[in-house]
């Protein structure tokens, strides 16, 4: 597992025996799974970086969204599953 810095971007690579790379966009990481014998991740990163940019803005918007809210911690059962199922 390798920590690194491209221009827009700090990722963590991770090297395993897959068939075909992942991407795993979290609210703060970016990890790259790659397999053992792709060694190119800039170009990897370069190919992908416009889907990137689209999910982390979509993050950015849920996380803007949210923010503030608070959770319901007295719900009866029945407000819960209204609030779950509709």
């Amino acid at each position: 597992m390798a920590n690194k810095k491209s221009e827009d971007y700090e990722y963590t690579i991770i090297h395993r025996n897959v068939k075909c790379p992942r991407i795993e966009l979290g609210i703060k990481q970016l990890i790259l799974i790659l397999p053992t014998d792709l060694k190119k991740e800039k170009d990897f990163l370069q190919k992908h970086t416009q889907w990137i940019e689209q999910k982390k803005n979509i993050i950015a918007i849920a996380t803007a969204q949210v923010e503030g809210r608070g959770v319901h911690m007295y719900r009866t059962f029945n407000e819960l599953k209204y609030a779950v199922f509709s």
